[in-house]
């Protein structure tokens, strides 16, 4: 007797689970998230390779990872379509309408290795008459220069005699001025696209700077700089092209320590592979973040002695004065009180040094403790590398959290630069400026005395000539009723002689008075204006000692000698 068939499972009404229609159904199930679906569809390679001196130099691997096609080209969907309106010209045989390109971005987005897939597609588009092609970095030349040598291409790169298009790299077009853009180049541009010369002009990082006439005779291809996630695209293909063993967690930490930029992310993968052969967490740290220990201006065995500054780094502005601390508003007593508060709220995650160390040299049969006491446990967490390297760490900073450990017996911080400082000037005491301003206010007061000494001689000897004038006037009045002839005339004329000799004296005198007033009054000046806004020559080649007044002139005068 046949059994009569049952609803199966699939078939009872609300209970039908539906199936996956794509390949990423544990994404939308949830067992997956984007970047598990990521890492899984570029497996790490079976057998990965060692590094070889020949093909693994940095000029080998830079050929090899620039990309050729616009399929390696990630993220940029401009040029892509830049590309397709080229090459759909040729694949309906038509001709292709050439123009001038602008390629913009900023550092690291690819505008080199686009320019080369956009050579090739534009060989690729004209078979039959290949485009020539010639490069120029306009950041090499002066603006006279540069105008030369853009003349001097245009002219080489003449089409009309052969008839094929002809194309010229400008990198680093930026780096010319507007008014040479709109006076010179963007006319040199007309005549040249009737000659059939394009250009291909490399801009960073925006076309902002690019003249009006330049921008409506071009193509417009804008590149942006890759996501995180295409950032990780490229380096699993590269992991997966060239054959290097990786880890994920070694890849993560690899594109964080290069903030997800592909230039460093490319150069510090090349150095890993090289120096550690396999992409890990751990080798990657080994590179990028050495420790103190391995340091050779460090000692090898801890406590490691570190610097309050160094400590400090990366160091804010004082929001005040825009210094770098340690300044007037910020001491280095508040910058070392704020490590000390810092590094005591660390998680101490391990035993300390002095423990770990005991633990290890204790006796290993176990007979030295008494069975009531904990037996010590033999795993230990790692000390964290940032901590290790500076004495502070930057996950806690960061994140507020680090699961490593944070001895604080690991290092000595060096306090022997927490002397008494001068509060206007910052220095240790006794502060070299305050002695100077002191010393200026002295010569001050010197300089002042001598201007008045001075003043008080050219009074006196003002009135003497005044004196000496009025004598010889009565002098002269007298002698012509008196002396009219004979002895007596002779006699009154060497007594006026010699008047007038007092009087060209004294005339000289008070001139070199008055010339040494100017010049004390000049110096009295320019030390009362340095006293009242306490300028000092400070630690310089004095020493922290002004120039004496003796010396100064002494100097002059050897100078004025040789």
């Amino acid at each position: 007797m046949e059994r009569a068939p049952t609803a199966s499972r699939s078939s009872r009404p609300g209970t039908q689970q539906p199936l996956p229609g794509n390949p990423n159904w544990r994404i939308s199930f949830g067992f997956w998230t984007e970047l598990d679906a990521l890492y899984h569809s570029f497996p790490p390679p079976s057998k990965p390779r060692c590094p070889s001196l020949s093909l693994d130099c940095a000029s080998e691997w830079k050929k090899r990872l620039v990309a050729e096609d616009i399929e390696q080209f990630l993220g940029n969907p401009a040029a892509a379509a830049c590309l397709r309106a080229i090459t759909s010209n040729s694949e309906t045989d038509t001709a292709p309408a050439f123009t001038n390109f602008i390629i913009s971005g900023g550092h690291s987005t690819g505008k080199a290795a686009f320019a080369g897939i956009l050579r090739k597609t534009l060989l690729s588009a004209t078979p039959e008459q290949p485009c020539r092609f010639s490069s120029l970095n306009a950041s090499e030349f002066a603006d006279k220069a540069l105008q030369g040598k853009l003349e001097e291409a245009v002219r080489r790169l003449d089409a009309s005699k052969t008839g094929s298009p002809s194309f010229l790299i400008i990198e680093r077009f930026e780096s010319i001025t507007p008014s040479v853009q709109q006076h010179f180049f963007a006319p040199l541009l007309a005549e040249a696209n009737l000659k059939k010369v394009f250009v291909i002009l490399l801009v960073r990082p925006d076309v902002s700077k690019l003249a009006e006439q330049i921008k409506t005779q071009s193509m417009a291809v804008h590149l942006r700089p890759l996501s995180a996630n295409l950032i990780r695209t490229k380096l699993l293909f590269i992991c997966q092209q060239e054959r290097i063993g990786y880890t994920r967690e070694g890849l993560e930490e690899l594109a964080k320590l290069c903030s997800f930029k592909l230039i460093p992310c490319m150069e510090k993968l090349h150095e890993v592979f090289l120096k550690q052969y396999f992409i890990s967490q751990a080798n990657v740290i080994k590179i990028c973040q050495p420790t103190s220990s391995g340091s050779s201006n460090s000692p090898a065995v801890p406590p490691f002695q570190l610097s309050i500054l160094r400590m400090s780094e990366p160091l804010r502005r004082c929001p005040k004065c825009t210094l770098v601390p340690p300044c007037s508003h910020i001491p280095l007593e508040k910058l070392f009180s704020k490590i000390d508060q810092t590094r005591a709220l660390y998680p101490e995650n391990g035993r300390k040094q002095h423990t770990a160390t005991a633990v290890m040299t204790g006796d290993p049969g176990g007979s030295g403790h008494s069975p009531n006491s904990n037996p010590p446990t033999t795993s230990e967490r790692p000390i964290c590398p940032s901590f290790r390297q500076r004495g502070v760490c930057i996950n806690v900073q960061k994140l507020g959290r680090c699961h490593y450990a944070h001895p604080l017996d690991l290092h000595v911080i060096d306090t022997a630069a927490l002397v008494p400082r001068c509060r206007a000037h910052t220095l240790p005491l006794p502060c070299m400026h305050c002695s100077n301003a002191e010393q200026i206010k002295l010569d001050v007061r010197k300089e002042a005395t001598t201007c008045e000494n001075l003043k008080r001689d050219l009074l006196r000897s003002r009135q003497a000539l005044a004196d000496l004038e009025t004598q010889r006037y009565l002098f002269v009045r007298d002698r012509g009723k008196t002396a009219k002839w004979g002895g007596a005339k002779k006699a009154a004329d060497e007594q006026l002689a010699r008047m007038d000799a007092a009087l060209n004296s004294a005339k000289t005198r008070i001139k070199g008075l008055e010339q040494d007033l100017n010049f004390h009054q000049e110096d009295l000046a320019k030390m009362q204006d340095a006293a009242a806004y306490g300028r000092s020559r400070g630690l310089g080649k004095g020493h922290g000692r002004i120039e004496l007044k003796q010396e100064k002139h002494r100097n002059k005068a050897a100078v004025a000698a040789v």
